[in-house]
């Protein structure tokens, strides 16, 4: 018959279109995180947050010329108010 060579390629195909898909959602699900070198546990992305009275300096006072602060951050990172 004329369509002999697809019937028998047919189970062929079907595997990799499936295994082609699965292997793509199974590999959006996993972000791979690389291991720190200091041994430091991810925490994740580092997100700006509008200073609205939650920074104080070390005598207890609240820091207004603070405008942004970062989370989730290995250091401290602040962003003034006006920058010079």
């Amino acid at each position: 018959m004329k369509n002999d060579h697809f019937i028998a390629r047919w189970p062929v195909r079907m595997t990799l279109l499936f295994g082609t898909l699965f292997g793509h959602f199974a590999m959006a699900q996993s972000v791979y995180i690389p291991p720190s070198p200091w041994a430091d546990e991810y925490q994740g992305n580092v997100t700006y947050v509008k200073n609205q009275g939650q920074r104080f300096d070390t005598d207890g006072a609240v820091r207004n010329d603070i405008k942004f602060y970062s989370r989730n951050s290995p250091i401290g990172l602040t962003l003034p108010r006006k920058a010079r």
